[in-house]
């Protein structure tokens, strides 16, 4: 039997960011990165897709409001990149992390910022990324 390749909204941390948009009328998306080599183009690539996002939620009436958070396989690669370069990842997620895995693991309302969070898909278990101060 083939097997189906899981997408990204089959991972732990993606479905329940779909509950939460449909509970609360917001459109939340999240991004599960392995490997994260190119950080200028996966965020532009998110802000093509968040733009997208925003102008079909400002479709509805009431409109949608729309967030969004990557969340990084907590792989070695991954965290050199978070540890090398927190500047620039403090600056495009400004979001609280730990508002981040408390809306994706419990349902809470997700931050009005973009955020960022670790993820360990076989355990299915989302942490906060804690950045170091310059």
């Amino acid at each position: 039997m083939a097997r189906r390749r899981r997408s990204g909204s089959e991972v732990a941390g993606a479905r329940e960011a779909r509950a939460i948009a449909a509970h609360l009328g917001r459109e939340a998306r999240s991004e599960i990165w392995n490997r994260l080599d190119d950080l200028g183009g996966a965020a532009r690539g998110m802000s093509r897709k968040v733009a997208e996002a925003m102008a079909l939620a400002a479709t509805h009436d009431p409109p949608d409001r729309v967030a969004w958070c990557w969340l990084l396989v907590e792989t070695a690669a991954n965290r050199e990149l978070v540890r090398r370069y927190p500047a620039v990842i403090r600056a495009g997620f400004d979001g609280s992390s730990l508002g981040w895995v408390n809306a994706l693991a419990n349902g809470d309302v997700p931050p009005d910022r973009p955020g960022i969070a670790w993820i360990d898909p076989r355990a299915g278990r989302l942490s906060e990324i804690r950045l170091r101060r310059e």
